[in-house]
């Protein structure tokens, strides 16, 4: 008789695999240009959002403008601090975006001028 190895096992299952792909409308495509409205604005900043009637697939594409009093234009200083929090944060988040990347979805974080720019795109269910 055999026994099974241990150390032999499926890995964990990926929660960010979606679990639902089906077409969000089944009615004939629109192929003008989706104009964004304005969902939140306040003093935070504001939010659009346009539904993109042309592919009909359940995917987002989101970009965020994250702007910091730190982050001082033209300042090398300031320049490197942010170089370092975005190197951190990345490293921080390569098992996870690991994952992610391998169910479809990414992220990138970058620095600017002011501050952060964060963009996710994939999957909307998750």
């Amino acid at each position: 008789r055999v026994e099974p190895r241990s150390a032999l096992h499926l890995p964990e299952a990926n929660p960010f695999v979606p679990k639902a792909l089906a077409l969000l409308n089944t009615e004939k495509p629109d192929l003008s240009f989706p104009h964004p409205e304005k969902v939140i604005a306040n003093e935070w900043g504001e939010f659009y959002y346009a539904l993109d009637r042309q592919f009909q697939v359940p995917e987002l594409f989101a970009r965020f403008e994250l702007l910091s009093e730190v982050v001082r234009e033209n300042d090398p200083r300031s320049a490197v601090l942010l170089d370092l929090f975005v190197r951190s944060v990345t490293e921080k988040l390569t098992g996870t975006s690991y994952l992610a990347k391998v169910a479809g979805l990414s992220y990138t974080l970058n620095p600017n001028a002011y501050g952060l720019v964060l963009t996710v795109n994939g999957y909307s269910e998750q």
